[in-house]
């Protein structure tokens, strides 16, 4: 019979090797959601998946120990939080924020 913990610390493993293996293409969708409401507009349901994406990245690094990518994420999250209900692309400034905190979360991931 096999050991519970055993069990566990498999499955454990298993789901952190797939969460890093497919981070990086999460952070690429980050991008993208990112270019999409610079190019099309901001509104809050895009704002919102903007978000909802970096908060499950930043939750789920620190779960799989990948503080820095946790951090950077979680950073992004709440810069992304301080506009209520559209982030201000037309605003130099605060896009230049923005896509300074998504290159660092890049960055957590690519200088591993």
């Amino acid at each position: 019979m096999s050991d519970p913990k055993d069990d566990f610390a498999k499955v454990l493993a298993a789901a952190s090797a797939d969460f890093r293996r497919h981070l990086p293409q999460k952070i690429e969708d980050i991008v993208h959601l990112w270019a999409d409401l610079v190019r099309d507009g901001a509104t809050p349901e895009k704002l919102e998946e903007l978000v909802r994406a970096t908060h499950t990245i930043a939750g789920s690094a620190r779960v799989f120990g990948l503080a820095e990518a946790s951090h950077a994420a979680r950073a992004l999250e709440q810069y992304l939080d301080t506009f209520a209900h559209a982030p201000a692309v037309d605003d130099e400034s605060a896009r230049a924020q923005t896509e300074s905190l998504i290159n660092a979360l890049r960055q957590s991931v690519t200088s591993k």
